[in-house]
């Protein structure tokens, strides 16, 4: 009996540390904190990029990216927070021909990361809120993108 009892309290303590487990530590589900609208303040001159975030239930909330130039869509993605299978995804649509798939591998109040290193890039996506900003980040082995953001003025 008290090895059972130590295999459950091993498993579980390890649960948060070990990325390697089949259930990753996810404590944290509420992410709120990324709804709005979110305009990127270190743009290239000429672009402006937005992020919209909404909340859909408390298992799924939905983004839209867009890059426009002088009034022009330029890019388009379309992403998504959800739950499936057990484990959060952050999904992006309409940049790659099928949707891809990013595994959060860290939640906290107010950050997650996410991973997918069959992606040829990124391979990894982070976003933190920090004050009143929200900060992305995209990389992989060899490059880093920030895409520093701002609350839009309310209407």
């Amino acid at each position: 009996m008290k090895t059972v009892a130590l295999l459950i309290f091993s498993i579980f303590s390890l649960q948060g540390t070990n990325p390697s487990l089949p259930f990753p530590a996810q404590q944290q589900e509420n992410f709120d904190w990324i709804t709005g609208e979110w305009v990127r303040t270190n743009d290239k001159s000429g672009i402006t990029t937005t992020e919209i975030w909404k909340k859909e239930t408390d298992s799924m909330y939905v983004g839209t990216g867009l890059a426009t130039k002088n009034n022009e869509t330029v890019f388009r993605e379309d992403l998504r927070l959800l739950k499936k299978s057990g484990n959060w995804v952050y999904e992006v649509r309409g940049v790659n021909e099928e949707t891809t798939d990013f595994i959060l591998t860290s939640i906290s109040a107010d950050s997650f990361t996410a991973i997918n290193p069959e992606n040829p890039f990124p391979k990894l996506i982070s976003y933190r809120k920090e004050s009143n900003r929200m900060i992305a980040e995209i990389s992989d082995d060899s490059r880093k993108i920030i895409f520093e953001f701002k609350k839009a003025a309310q209407k």
